[in-house]
């Protein structure tokens, strides 16, 4: 779980309302992912919830004011639940006491191909997004939608993973050889994201309210540890973090992430999983 607000925050700080405010710096000279210590290294309250048809987890944290940086008394929760068709939903609440910002996200690494066997490379993606908006040197956001049209980054009609390895297109290049790049959604609830591992037969559809997702392709991964015995390597994973934009405080033509006082957050993605035969 990713928060207060998912990537990057350019030179780790932000104006709201006529002040400004210093974030931790994490990343270069810049705010990744919550900071220091984001909501993936806190201890939630968690408790069990059932239904007719599902079961599931309800996570929720306070987050006191000035925490990592950030302004206001914020109260998140975050519910995951998983049904008898195999539905895994990740629902997101949030309310703060004063005007602050907010982007969850979930940055789960997938592989469909069991037991880490292989890499995800030859993982078909297919995005319904016909724009994806471009980085810096840095991997902030430069306030640009790029079409996709002719390059890398058209997953329209599904796309292998490692075309972007390969790619000579320099967003490609500066994210490390692969994408870690906010895609534009042109459909929401609607099969808009669509992972799948031909080798398996799995695969995964993906549906949000959330404007954008950010495919990443652990392009950055180290080789210092293992998961279940399999030694972690560039490619073992692919995210698909939706979300709202990116460094969004900063880019005035990206829609807004301030969470005002009073107001409630809230948004859900839901993650379907399916063997083709």
């Amino acid at each position: 779980m990713i928060g207060r607000v998912a990537g990057r925050i350019g030179g780790a700080s932000f104006e709201l309302d006529g002040k400004t405010y210093e974030l931790a710096v994490n990343n270069g000279p810049n705010h990744l992912h919550g900071g220091l210590k984001g909501f993936d290294k806190v201890i939630w309250d968690t408790k069990v919830i059932e239904g007719n048809d599902s079961v599931g987890l309800e996570f929720t944290y306070f987050s006191p004011d000035g925490e990592e940086g950030y302004p206001g008394n914020l109260t998140v929760k975050v519910t995951y639940t998983l049904d008898n068709n195999n539905v895994f939903t990740i629902a997101y609440e949030g309310e703060s006491d004063a005007n602050t910002l907010l982007n969850l996200t979930n940055h789960t690494y997938f592989n469909l191909n069991g037991d880490l066997k292989d890499d995800i490379l030859n993982h078909v993606l297919t995005l319904k997004s016909d724009k994806f908006i471009e980085l810096n040197d840095d991997l902030i956001p430069t306030g640009e939608f790029l079409d996709v049209e002719n390059t890398a980054f058209d997953f329209r009609q599904g796309r292998e993973i490692k075309d972007g390895t390969i790619s000579t297109h320099k967003q490609n290049q500066l994210a490390g050889n692969g994408y870690d790049h906010p895609f534009v959604l042109s459909s929401n609830r609607d099969q808009e994201i669509v992972l799948t591992c031909p080798a398996s037969g799995r695969n995964l559809v993906v549906e949000t309210d959330e404007p954008c997702v950010v495919l990443y392709t652990s392009n950055q991964m180290g080789d210092d540890f293992e998961m279940n015995g399999v030694p972690s390597r560039k490619y073992l994973g692919v995210c698909l973090e939706t979300q709202k934009h990116p460094d969004a405080i900063n880019q005035p033509n990206f829609d807004s992430i301030v969470l005002k006082k009073g107001e409630t957050y809230k948004t859900r993605t839901s993650f379907q999983f399916n063997v083709e035969v």
